[in-house]
């Protein structure tokens, strides 16, 4: 009982399948270019997987925290809302204890603990007084871009790079400026569609944002013909000069060449234009990480299967995706 009410209070469901799978699919990616054997990884994978939890679980229930009030204003339920202030900071002495405890064992370098500084002040400042960068109407969405997912981004890919090879030779440093540049165009995409859909709520509260200043065609338009091509390439970018291209970039044109011409021709109303905009991310949540943990088995040490076992335990959303696909096959 009281570990559901945790899980709960973090908002474990709004973070755990969309903000862990793609920063360990570049965790797999970083071992693609400088191969490891996996039971050396082993450890240091699971420390990683930790730290990213604590600091996910931070970002998350510090805001749910800050956000009482404007919650409570504009009628949006709060988590938190019938807590006591005891029990909102022993929630947060927890998760700090286990940050504290994971960033002493994962071995980084000073990059990647000023990377780490770096996330944790973003995250404070987004949300708690009297900084409150969420209220800013642009400062909100680069904050957000930035911490949901693209320094992790860098920090997964950089980490596994150097695991057990700290003085190893970096990858190009173009591959790194396209991963940050990929990671937030996708950021400002999805605060974006966030902000859509949170437009009503932030009316409540006199709160101007990009969701409810701008008429909803030229957001559709925004959406169609800037930021997911612009996204589309950066990512394409990416995959082109990280190992074996020729399997992944197949997957990846197929998936989103798809999508997109659905997104153009399918008579979608406003609501489901927005939710079926987040199938996007379907493929760096779910499909590439698996892809790369295939290519590790295959192309570097067959152990790694373990790992995809552990995957698909952790994120079974590769499953069910599959299984639906079989079924729209059959029924077709």
């Amino acid at each position: 009982m009281v570990l559901l009410q945790f899980i709960n209070y973090i908002r474990i469901k709004d973070w755990w399948n969309y903000i862990l799978p793609p920063v360990l699919c570049f965790f797999y990616a970083g071992l693609l270019v400088h191969p490891v054997p996996f039971q050396l990884i082993f450890k240091y994978y699971i420390l990683f997987l930790i730290l990213t939890i604590s600091i996910a679980a931070y970002g998350f229930f510090i805001n749910e925290w800050c956000d009482m009030d404007d919650d409570l204003a504009a009628s949006k339920n709060n988590i938190l809302a019938n807590t006591s202030l005891l029990t909102r900071i022993g929630i947060l002495l927890f998760i700090l204890s286990v940050f504290i405890f994971s960033i002493c064992n994962v071995n980084f370098t000073n990059f990647h603990c000023l990377i780490i500084g770096f996330q944790l002040c973003l995250l404070t400042v987004y949300s708690i007084k009297p900084f409150r960068i969420k209220n800013n109407k642009v400062a909100a969405v680069i904050t957000d871009a930035l911490y949901s997912g693209t320094l992790f981004y860098i920090l997964a890919f950089d980490y596994s790079l150097r695991l057990h090879q700290p003085s190893a030779q970096e990858a190009a440093i173009a591959l790194y400026v396209c991963l940050f540049s990929w990671g937030f165009v996708r950021g400002i995409r999805n605060i974006f569609i966030h902000l859509i859909k949170d437009a009503p709520f932030d009316s409540k509260i006199n709160l101007d944002t990009f969701g409810n200043t701008i008429s909803f065609d030229k957001q559709k338009k925004i959406l169609l013909f800037i930021i997911l091509p612009i996204e589309f390439i950066l990512l394409f970018a990416v995959l082109i000069q990280l190992p074996h291209p020729s399997y992944t970039l197949p997957v990846y044109f197929i998936f989103h060449l798809k999508k997109y011409y659905t997104f153009l021709t399918a008579k979608y109303s406003d609501n489901e234009f927005i939710s079926k905009q987040l199938e996007w991310n379907y493929f760096y949540e779910i499909w590439l990480p698996v892809l790369f943990i295939v290519l590790l088995a295959i192309k570097q040490d067959v152990s790694y299967v373990y790992l995809l076992l552990i995957h698909l335990i952790l994120f079974p959303h590769f499953l069910y995706r599959v299984y639906l696909s079989l079924k729209r096959i059959i029924h077709q």
